[in-house]
């Protein structure tokens, strides 16, 4: 919402365009999500199917690396979501800033469920570099998160408690 009420209102009419494409990524975001959410219950399904028919190791193991691939994705997205917010605390509108402190939680809780929902998989695949892989992934992305999120939190809060 902040961007969609930014748009014309900018404190800086040069950053209207970066506006616009976070936006567009937002669409993308959601649209991304959404489809993820769907190969989340897939890959379940799999492999409770796998499991139901004592599936042999093999495809026991493609179905826990794809369980634990779909939540990467959403990690990766949370960050990638997480990036618009500085953007939008700096050049959007400031009485929507709420918005903008509200957008942090969800990537960051976004990046923490999908965290939990690849570790859980990690647990029963067997494959050390798949999980080192995975873990350096994760491990990688957490540090930006929190970066990032420190970042933004002070930036809302300077805009949420500035005296008018």
């Amino acid at each position: 919402m902040s961007g969609n009420f930014s748009i014309g209102k900018s404190k800086d009419r040069a950053h209207e365009k970066d506006i616009e494409d976070i936006l567009k990524v937002s669409e993308y975001l959601k649209s991304r999500f959404e489809e993820l959410i769907d190969k989340d219950v897939d890959a379940f399904l799999k492999l409770k199917s796998a499991l139901k028919n004592k599936s042999g190791n093999d495809i026991l193991q493609m179905c826990y690396k794809e369980s634990a691939s779909v939540p990467l994705e959403i990690c990766k997205l949370s960050y990638g979501g997480l990036k618009s917010c500085p953007i939008l605390a700096d050049w959007g509108n400031p009485a929507l800033i709420s918005d903008v402190g509200i957008a942090e939680e969800f990537f960051e809780t976004a990046f923490n469920a999908g965290k939990l929902n690849v570790d859980i998989n990690l647990n029963f695949i067997q494959d050390e570099k798949f999980i080192k892989d995975l873990k350096k992934d994760l491990t990688d992305i957490e540090k930006h998160i929190k970066a990032l999120k420190k970042a933004v939190t002070i930036k809302v809060k300077d805009v949420l408690y500035e005296k008018y």
